[in-house]
């Protein structure tokens, strides 16, 4: 029986520095939609640059995209409208309707009146 013994050598700090993460595929459209919904630009980012799976203009049962998502949420912090501009960026559509027949457009119009009644009233 013959036994090789090998030395195990330690990655350098410099070449584990030019690896890059894993991007994983699975379940890319419910991972962007909680992206947005906990205000994760940089793995809103990171799924539409990378995913090569990802539907960005799949509506779920309600008729939201990820774009009307982000739209709806955008009252509840300013840099949402950055998030807005990535998905955009990234080939959003903000013509695709809702099931109530709202576009992006409509829901930031309603948006700009939730933001400006809550600051006339607080």
């Amino acid at each position: 029986m013959i036994i090789i013994v090998g030395i195990e050598k330690q990655p350098s700090k410099e070449s584990l520095e030019k690896l890059e993460p894993v991007f994983e595929e699975a379940n890319v459209q419910g991972r962007l939609v909680q992206a947005i919904f906990n205000h994760d630009l940089d793995l809103v980012q990171t799924i539409v640059e990378k995913s090569k799976t990802l539907k960005l203009n799949e509506s779920d049962e309600r008729g939201n995209t990820p774009l009307m998502l982000a739209t709806k949420l955008s009252y509840r912090h300013l840099d949402y409208f950055e998030l807005i501009q990535i998905l955009l960026e990234n080939g959003a559509n903000p013509r695709i309707r809702d099931i109530n027949g709202w576009s992006c457009l409509d829901e930031a119009v309603s948006q700009v009146s939730k933001i400006c009644g809550f600051s006339c009233f607080t």
